[in-house]
């Protein structure tokens, strides 16, 4: 969608006043209907495997719980995409360093 409008005459620009007026009132209107309600948000589904480790290690536990919504949701994606259980706990392993120290999966 466009944000700016352009005429290299002013017949075009007076041609095309009546969907600019409809453009106008649309935008004004939904100005005055103020901003769209916040989304509720989704529950992070996290693999079994972090839940039992975090339950177990208090300060991983309490490091995890200060990531943002986005970097938690980025381990619960990486750990997401291991086809085994084993490649998940050594995902968790590696990781931890970078959990305790506040970063994202995807972060060095």
């Amino acid at each position: 969608m466009a944000d700016t409008v352009r005429f290299r005459a002013a017949a075009e620009a007076e041609a095309a006043l009546p969907a600019l007026r409809r453009y106008l009132h649309a935008a004004k209107d939904l100005a005055e209907k103020g901003p769209a309600a916040p989304k509720a948000p989704t529950p992070l589904a996290l693999p079994v495997e972090l839940r039992e480790i975090l339950q177990g290690d208090r300060q991983l536990a309490e490091a995890f719980e200060r990531l943002t919504p986005g970097r938690q949701r980025s381990y619960a994606i990486l750990l997401s995409s291991a086809k085994t259980s084993q490649t998940r706990i050594a995902r968790i392993a590696r990781k931890r360093a970078a959990i305790m120290a506040g970063k994202g999966a995807n972060e060095r």
